[in-house]
């Protein structure tokens, strides 16, 4: 075995779930999104209904329309791609400290992880069981190099077992057997490849690699090598914020404190989550109660030492909210604190994945 396993969620449907949301029952329409390629309109996904009138990536608009003059149209949203990828990256990090962005997917690094979560296959259907809940759908491979495990999943078949390989041994023969269109590469530079009579990556890695470069490119050759591990590779690694803001609506204005210690604790128990994934606490936090055409009403909770005990802050707060006369009826509750340092690993109220056992980890 290798040093590091690496896992690639891969969403092939990204640019449709992140660009149009507004059509909830997009698979039951012809929707595409498209994207400008060459000072052209082009279609880079489609639903299933788009696909069955023969749509499919890659086509022009005008001959998309030409199928199907029902179509919906979406401009591409990277914004909201990448906003949709952070979100899952944060979730991703119950399972693994190590996690990257990529274009259409998430990278984990689990080797670490195996044993803490019951093996390979527990982890997989712990991660499939966490996406289905969240309404995605990702193509999931592994392998001993981040490259070679977005490379599989790009290919991998919707529905079938999840592919790869776990030693460095293993990973050539099967890295060999993978279409080129898998890599991602420019058009351009797919249809050269295919006049020179390559159809897999298996015919690039047994030509001369002098020759290879000067035809193909070194930076493609540079990728090949990353992906067979003959070169580092190493994604940047997805930062979480260190600041939580979160916000909750009553269903009713009040001046009761009940109702709006109940809104106070389930922010507290979101605050909890987010500092227990980052392994982090916090000094002090601050509530700010809302209310109509008037500024809020700020309640800052400190401690002396770092904290990760949300209990000790709603013992605090419940204090500070018995002895507060609202003037005005609350509206809604804010929550605001700063994740100020890292707290050590010796510090016995924290392991490294806390709750790892339990059904919340499943939930943000």
């Amino acid at each position: 075995t290798t040093k590091k396993l690496w896992l690639c969620l891969y969403f092939p449907s990204l640019a449709l779930v992140a660009s149009i949301a507004e059509f909830a029952t997009a698979d039951a329409a012809p929707v595409v999104v498209i994207d400008q390629q060459s000072g052209l309109s082009v279609v880079i996904a489609a639903t299933s209904a788009a696909r069955a009138a023969g749509i499919f990536p890659g086509m022009a608009l005008n001959a998309a329309l030409a199928l199907c003059p029902e179509l919906k149209i979406c401009q591409r949203d990277v914004r909201a791609e990448q906003v949709w990828l952070k979100t899952l990256a944060q979730w991703a990090l119950i399972f693994t400290p190590v996690v990257s962005c990529v274009e259409q997917g998430l990278l984990l690094e689990v080797r670490g992880s195996l044993k803490l979560f019951g093996g390979l296959a527990a982890l997989l259907e712990r991660i499939r069981k966490g996406l289905k809940a969240r309404g995605c759908v990702a193509q999931m491979a592994y392998a001993p190099t981040p490259r070679a495990a977005l490379w599989i999943a790009a290919v991998h078949e919707p529905g079938s077992p999840v592919s790869g390989c776990t030693t460095s041994t293993s990973l050539r023969s099967l890295l060999a057997a993978l279409p080129l269109h898998c890599l991602g590469w420019p058009e351009k530079t797919q249809q050269k490849m295919q006049r020179m009579g390559l159809r897999q990556i298996g015919d690039c890695l047994r030509l001369p690699r002098d020759g290879f470069a000067r035809r193909i490119g070194h930076s493609y050759l540079a990728e090949l090598d990353q992906a067979a591990g003959r070169a580092p590779d190493l994604p940047a690694a997805y930062q979480p914020p260190l600041r939580f803001q979160a916000r909750l609506d009553l269903s009713l204005d009040t001046i009761e404190t009940g109702p709006v210690i109940q809104l106070c604790q389930a922010l507290l128990a979101q605050l909890g989550a987010f500092m227990r994934q980052r392994q982090q606490g916090v000094r002090k936090l601050q509530f700010d109660l809302l209310h109509h055409r008037q500024a809020a009403t700020p309640v800052v909770i400190a401690a002396r030492e770092l904290q990760q005990r949300v209990n000790y802050f709603f013992e605090l707060l419940c204090l500070r909210l018995d002895q507060l006369a609202l003037d005005s009826p609350v509206t809604a509750v804010r929550l605001r604190a700063s994740l100020q340092e890292c707290l050590g690993a010796d510090d016995g109220r924290l392991t490294l994945f806390p709750d790892a056992g339990r059904n919340n980890l499943e939930h943000d």
